[in-house]
């Protein structure tokens, strides 16, 4: 409720500031009734501001009816509590803020987003305004020079020499942490690991190596998973094969065109020893993309056939429906023929009975 006055008091009467803002309150409804003007007594709202532990909520009336004594109360979009350290505003601007930089995520995409000038617009309309706005009265206090420095940079269309997208530093900041980072690999000279693996980032990683070891145990999940379930031992469908991990890299035919782009191995020593890890990993992740293209397409079959059937169901009760439909219109039909020649029965009777009496 915005109220047509200012009110100054100074005391720390609570009595003596009801009687004082309850006279004004009048004031303001006898000024309202001669100009046919009406407050909304649902609408109003008081908020007691202070900062006591011990207090008395101040007893007000409008119209003669109380006015309810709120926590909080939202004025020109900014949320008053009552003791104003607008924690409440602050929550509810962020959660506004983060709905709106969720819409900047999606359009500032790294393969087909905006550009940068407009990402700017963006946040100015967007996020930047809805800060901006109210931030005079529940701003916080040593932080002018950093709103200063923020709205500079964004004003700042142009800058001294060539602009570079982090896009583009990204690489080079790689590059010189991997160098930094091999720097005091080599001080490392008395390490036993140095020895093994002297240039860092050729090393195959820690699943690649797991899966590598699994390889060479034979121990997989694929082919030892029925022990665990109690369950009988997999076959291959392609040769009704055991499924083991040498029937998966060297003898199943049906992987054999897929296993020529990656080795040509008959044996698994020489596969261990010869081929490269990442081949072999290479090859199983390719197995892998064909089985999932396998399961789509036989998805796929599975939604055709039910569509399939749905169609005929659907069909068949359409048949039936105008079998019913037309079977009913013949007996309709039948009926109506019955009844008309029962009519014409009785005018004839009708009619042979008047001559009769007409001759006698």
């Amino acid at each position: 409720m915005i109220l047509p006055f200012t009110s100054r008091v100074n005391t720390c009467s609570l009595q003596h500031l009801e009687r004082t803002i309850q006279l004004c309150i009048n004031n303001v409804q006898k000024w309202v009734s001669g100009s046919c003007f009406k407050f909304s007594v649902s609408k109003t709202t008081c908020v007691h501001f202070h900062r006591q532990r011990i207090y008395t909520e101040p007893a007000l009336h409008l119209d003669g009816q109380p006015i309810p004594v709120k926590c909080e109360a939202k004025f020109l979009g900014v949320i008053f509590d009552k003791k104003p350290t607008f924690k409440n505003h602050i929550t509810y601007l962020k959660k506004k803020c983060l709905r709106a930089l969720n819409l900047l995520r999606v359009v500032g995409h790294i393969d087909w987003g905006a550009d940068r000038a407009t990402l700017l617009k963006l946040y100015r309309t967007l996020v930047r305004s809805k800060l901006d706005y109210g931030s005079v009265v529940y701003g916080i206090q040593g932080n002018e020079n950093l709103d200063k420095l923020a709205k500079a940079a964004l004003n700042r269309e142009s800058c001294s020499g060539k602009l570079i997208c982090w896009s583009d530093l990204k690489p080079k900041i790689n590059a010189y942490s991997h160098s930094v980072w091999q720097k005091n690999w080599d001080a490392e000279g008395a390490n036993k690991l140095h020895e093994v693996l002297p240039n860092l980032g050729e090393g195959a990683g820690r699943k690649r190596e797991t899966a590598m070891c699994r390889l060479r145990v034979g121990h997989t999940w694929l082919t030892q998973s029925y022990l665990l379930k109690n369950e009988e031992q997999p076959f291959c469908y392609a040769c009704d094969s055991l499924y083991t991990v040498r029937h998966i890299l060297i003898e199943c035919p049906d992987f054999q065109d897929t296993r020529r782009k990656y080795f040509s191995v008959t044996d698994l020593y020489r596969l261990f020893r010869e081929v490269n890890p990442s081949r072999i990993v290479d090859y199983l992740k390719d197995l892998e993309r064909k089985k999932k293209k396998k399961k789509k397409k036989k998805k796929k079959k599975k939604k055709k056939k039910k569509k399939m059937k749905k169609t005929k169901k659907k069909k068949k009760k359409k048949k039936k429906k105008k079998k019913e439909e037309e079977e009913e219109e013949e007996k309709k039909k039948k009926k109506q023929e019955g009844e008309e020649e029962e009519e014409e029965e009785d005018e004839k009777e009708e009619e042979f009975s008047n001559q009769r009496k007409n001759c006698m």
